[in-house]
């Protein structure tokens, strides 16, 4: 059976499921982001058929088509002007209203704009 790896695009931050990654957002406050599931997607195109549409992948069709690594987490509504509070916030279990289950691609956090939080606890 063959195997492939998947890397995270350069300049990412590091992180694994159950980890909390901060990412500033553009107006400077901090938001929180549980790690729930790292995922592959892959693009299906439509192949239409007499008796109905069936799927293939992209990068069966394309060569230049490739799965892309999303993000499954768990946004908090709390934002902080600081990341040491919200790692206290995390700590404390104080980050407010949560909405989970939300894709996010991978690039959005940048080394530039966030920093993980791991799972055991410290950075």
């Amino acid at each position: 059976m063959e195997h492939s790896t998947h890397a995270l695009p350069v300049g990412t931050v590091d992180f694994r499921k159950g980890d909390f990654i901060l990412s500033r957002s553009q107006d400077g406050q901090w938001k929180v982001f549980r790690v729930d599931d790292i995922v592959l997607v892959s693009r299906l195109v439509a192949l239409n058929f007499k008796h109905g549409v069936e799927f293939i992948e992209e990068k069966d069709v394309l060569d230049s088509a490739r799965p892309e690594i999303y993000v499954v987490v768990t946004s908090f509504s709390r934002a902080f002007p600081a990341s040491p509070q919200a790692v206290e916030a995390i700590k404390t279990k104080a980050l407010g209203e949560s909405v989970s289950n939300t894709y996010v691609r991978v690039e959005q956090f940048t080394k530039e704009n966030s920093v993980v939080y791991k799972a055991g606890g410290g950075p």
